[in-house]
């Protein structure tokens, strides 16, 4: 995909935003209406279906109803249930008038539930909420006064929800009351129903297709009946949602959404009998199977389209940009060095005129990379001969001091002491000073030539921290040292890299404050060994850390605390480490302290004298 970048890409872009982008924005606004339509097809087709299906429900029920309401007020049923009931409470019959009467009435339960199969059990109850007479000889004395039916039924006509049996049947209680206008008993003839024939009108799905299914749920969002492919929406998030939609303020409606793997079309239908919802649904795939195959032809037109406007882009590109590749080509060789070479072009004159205005570029960076050449090489010189031209009268100064302090010309007073002091102590910093610049020079000019040698590091670490305790003592500062308690012998070059270690730890001394810490850990593993000297002192700005090895950097916290420094030793030490085969590395906050971490190998060839060390970064 790379001829997608840059100009190329751009004029590929362009040719197919102006020629395939229109096709596809009106395959796209086709595509939505006849979704929209269809969808809205479906959704009254599934809104018939299921109203249709929720009255034939609905209409079993009642018929169901009006049968118990028949056999209520069927003679002698309510003549003898009262009979029976006075003769159960007085005792006025003999015994066997009332046996043959109480078997009479049962009989008549018993045809009645052998003419309606789906009758599943009938029984009289008086307002008491006694049992009196029951198809079911088990049931009769029984106390049903906390049930629904007899508290629902005494006035008109009850009907229980519809509930699914642990066998899977469907079926629901019907209640009646006795016919009011005989001289029976207040009462309550309930009846269990089985509705089998329900499951017949649900899987008859005449007007849906392969998918489509209805079935019923419970306002909780429970199945009631299987629907015939599939388990429908019971029992997920959006049938619970669909539940709430049908038993709430709407009583009818329709609703999309997604099963557990498959993305339905629903509507549902509330029933006026039996606490129920009637949902039909579809799958939306086989719904929009037309709707994806208009689709796929827009979606093939689109991209037939987009395919030729990219080909035309693509040839146009490439004859337009080759000479901008070309000048690309040439510009980064010019950033990578190479500052001789002309650049030239004989395109368009729009690219001819980029072409010289590179070339001159060019041409004032080469002019400018020997000016910088020049000058660094004159200063670098200066600064070794200025550092070199130093050394001797600052050594004679520092022996003309010591001789005073040493009073072998005399004796000398204590303020003549003190002031004595103050100028061998400001005469050994330039001497130092001296020793870092004449050092730099030689790093820069390859110089600093490296003798290897296989030395005990931990002796050689170790050596170099004691002679900085006391310091560390005198300026109250805890000094750590944390060596291996094994011989570690490394290839390395002990001066030189006791000019870094010591840099690290001058640092570290310098600018850590009375009562700080400063710990010196030394570890090895099979590779190499590991320095970390890690401190409490001042740290580096964030925005100032990625000077931190670049020639005379001092952070401008540290230029406040202590005017004394050279902005030298991380340089000096980089390069050491950097040419012993190791790294260096620094973790700091400000005010919190800083540690800086070095590592150089076991075993590393010597370098030949004179050898620069790797690059440095520059300021």
């Amino acid at each position: 995909m790379r001829f997608l970048r840059g100009l190329s890409g751009t004029f590929i872009i362009a040719f197919a935003l102006t020629s395939a982008l229109p096709l596809a924005l009106v395959a796209f606004f086709a595509v939505q209406h006849f979704n929209r339509s269809l969808e809205q097809e479906y959704r009254d087709r599934l809104a018939g279906i299921a109203e249709l299906k929720a009255d034939q429900v609905n209409a079993l029920i009642e018929a169901k109803q009006r049968a118990l309401e028949t056999l209520a007020g069927l003679p002698p049923l309510p003549e003898d249930i009262t009979a029976l009931v006075r003769e159960h409470a007085g005792g006025e019959s003999p015994a066997s008038v009332h046996a043959k009467r109480h078997e009479r009435v049962r009989e008549i339960l018993r045809l009645v539930m052998a003419s309606d199969p789906s009758f599943t059990d009938i029984s009289f109850a008086d307002d008491a909420g006694t049992v009196h007479i029951s198809s079911q000889a088990r049931r009769e004395g029984a106390d049903v006064r906390g049930e629904a039916w007899l508290i629902g039924a005494k006035d008109a006509a009850y009907l229980g929800p519809l509930e699914r049996s642990s066998n899977g049947e469907l079926g629901l209680v019907i209640a009646v009351p006795m016919n009011r206008n005989t001289p029976s008993p207040d009462g309550v003839i309930a009846a269990g129903v089985r509705l089998s024939a329900v499951n017949t009108i649900l899987e008859n799905a005449a007007g849906l297709d392969a998918s489509g299914r209805t079935y019923l749920i419970s306002p909780a969002g429970e199945m009631l009946t299987l629907p015939r492919n599939g388990v429908g929406r019971a029992g997920i998030p959006d049938a619970r949602q669909l539940a709430l939609r049908c038993f709430g303020a709407e009583a009818e409606g329709s609703s999309s959404g997604a099963t557990a793997d498959e993305l339905m079309l629903a509507a549902f239908h509330r029933l006026p009998a039996g606490n129920a919802c009637l949902v039909a649904e579809i799958l939306k795939d086989e719904a929009f199977r037309p709707l994806a195959l208009f689709r796929r032809f827009m979606a093939a037109t689109s991209a037939f389209a987009l395919l030729v406007a990219i080909s035309f882009g693509f040839g146009i590109a490439r004859a337009v940009i080759r000479e901008i590749v070309r000048l690309k080509q040439a510009a980064r060789a010019v950033a990578g060095g190479d500052l001789a070479t002309p650049i030239r072009s004989d395109a368009v004159r729009e690219i001819a005129e980029l072409a010289r205005e590179l070339d001159l570029m060019r041409e004032n960076l080469a002019r400018a990379n020997e000016r910088e050449k020049t000058i660094s090489a004159v200063k670098t010189e200066f600064i070794f001969i200025a550092a070199h031209q130093l050394r001797t009268p600052l050594s004679g100064v520092k022996w003309a001091l010591k001789t005073l302090l040493a009073g072998d010309v005399g004796r000398i007073t204590k303020m003549q002491r003190r002031y004595i002091e103050r100028a061998y102590d400001s005469n050994e910093r330039m001497i130092r000073l001296v020793a870092d610049l004449l050092d730099v020079s030689r790093l820069e000019e390859g110089k600093f030539g490296y003798e290897f040698a296989v030395t005990d590091f931990r002796a050689f670490a170790g050596s170099i921290a004691e002679e900085y305790r006391p310091r560390f003592e005198e300026k109250r500062i805890a000094f750590e040292i944390h060596l291996p308690g094994t011989r570690m012998p490394v290839s390395f070059d002990p001066d030189r890299l006791a000019l870094a270690l010591r840099n690290v730890i001058e640092n570290a001394l310098g600018y850590t404050e009375h009562g700080g810490r400063v710990s010196l850990n030394v570890t090895e593993s099979p590779d190499g060994i590991a320095v970390e000297i890690a401190d409490t002192g001042v740290g580096i700005p964030e925005n100032q850390r990625e000077k931190l090895f670049t020639k005379f950097f001092r952070g401008e916290n540290v230029i406040r605390m202590q005017t004394e420094g050279t902005g030298l030793g991380l340089f000096i030490a980089r390069n050491v480490i950097t040419a012993h085969g190791g790294s260096i590395a620094v973790a700091s906050e400000e005010g919190k302290g800083t540690t800086v971490t070095f590592r150089i190998p076991r075993k590393r060839s010597p370098n030949p004298s004179g050898q620069a060390p790797l690059p440095t970064p520059r300021a």
